[in-house]
């Protein structure tokens, strides 16, 4: 979209990620990723992490320049390395240690979750909150939610489908004070055998199932039209290499797109779906919104034609399905 809408998510963490200390820095990366020793110096495979302007030699690793910097952090947004690594390899390649703070605090200060108690005001243009949820298994009364204005949640929110926790979860929606909910079924939703009706039983917020809804922003000056901020949700669909006909239907003025997988390459463990990163290319939305991928959860600014797009993996499981690890996100646009 051409609306110059901006998203900002810097300041809105209670975990402030100490770069001297490894170990909380690790709590805040995906759980589940390969060793540096395991990966190889160029991608073996299109499931590998994309290097920047191809394979990246051994040796600039250790030399640490511009493009090996680069790389490195592509592994670290694409949580296939981790921050501990990653300051480790670079304090080996002579990196300062005041510039591996740098770089380190850069791409943590996303990683952690829901805002502090205290809400900084809103500095966006549009002056709306996001308050991102995916993942929750029929666990989602364990989570503490920050308040905002749009309450998204990126699909499975039941276990296996039962419905009593999709009953209980639109009871919950309903018991919330956000102004605008969106809802998108995950895998365990998808064949329940309340699909079907899911309409009917989601009276708490507006499921999305390849449908956009918009939503009317407060104007820019006292007596001006509203603006527009059009949110599209996709069914789940698995990371597939052939055409996506139902991808093609996500309009090119998107500025929020919710998809229950992720893109790959973003915030995916390597295990997005690239189909959809290229239509999250084609379209360009401000933010993308997804989870399923537990131990991916965290935040990832694009780069490149995508360094206006926030990939978001709000998943909150962290472990298996009960056990809710990873607090909400929040996002200013």
């Amino acid at each position: 979209p051409s609306t110059p809408f901006s998203t900002s998510f810097s300041a809105h963490y209670t975990t402030r990620l100490s770069v001297t200390s490894m170990e909380a820095s690790e709590r805040s990366c995906s759980a589940e990723v390969e060793e540096p020793s395991a990966l190889p110096c160029a991608p073996a495979s299109d499931t590998e992490a994309p290097s920047v302007g191809g394979s990246v030699a051994c040796s600039n690793l250790n030399n640490f320049n511009q493009e090996s910097q680069i790389a490195m952090q592509d592994l670290l947004c694409s949580g296939r390395l981790k921050p501990k690594e990653f300051a480790r390899l670079a304090r080996e390649g002579g990196m300062q240690a005041r510039k591996v703070a740098e770089v380190l605090r850069s791409f943590l200060t996303g990683l952690g979750g829901a805002p502090p108690p205290s809400l900084p005001p809103l500095l966006s243009p549009l002056g709306l909150r996001l308050v991102i949820i995916s993942d929750t298994h029929g666990s989602h009364r364990a989570l503490t939610m920050p308040e905002g204005d749009v309450l998204i949640h990126g699909g499975d929110f039941t276990r296996y489908g039962r419905r009593e926790d999709a009953l209980d979860f639109n009871v919950w929606l309903g018991e919330l004070p956000h102004r605008y909910k969106v809802v998108v079924f995950g895998n365990h939703e998808a064949n329940a055998p309340w699909a079907a009706e899911a309409g009917s039983l989601m009276t708490n917020a507006t499921l999305l199932s390849q449908s956009v809804i918009e939503l009317p922003t407060p104007p820019k000056e006292v007596g001006g039209a509203p603006q527009i901020l059009r949110v599209f949700g996709t069914d789940f669909f698995w990371p597939m290499k052939t055409p996506n006909p139902h991808f093609d239907q996500i309009p090119a003025d998107t500025d929020v797109l919710v998809a229950h997988g992720p893109a790959w390459g973003h915030v995916d463990n390597g295990s997005g779906c690239k189909e959809l990163l290229r239509h999250v290319e084609r379209v360009q939305p401000r933010v993308l919104c997804s989870g399923h991928i537990h131990g991916a959860h965290g935040v990832c600014q694009g780069k490149g034609s995508l360094r206006s797009t926030t990939f978001v993996n709000a998943a909150n499981a962290k472990h298996g399905h009960a056990h809710m690890g990873w607090d909400p996100v929040v996002l200013d646009i």
